[in-house]
């Protein structure tokens, strides 16, 4: 059995879908650059 790292990311949504995705993308690239491989 691996051993992985896990992320929760929370974020408040507005109402631009196109902001929404990249606020969400700098998220998750924040917590794969910290080590995990699972968010």
């Amino acid at each position: 059995m691996g051993v992985f790292k896990a992320a929760a990311v929370q974020m408040r949504s507005g109402t631009s879908p196109e902001r929404n995705a990249a606020d969400m993308e700098i998220l998750v690239r924040q917590a794969a650059g910290q080590g995990a491989t699972y968010v």
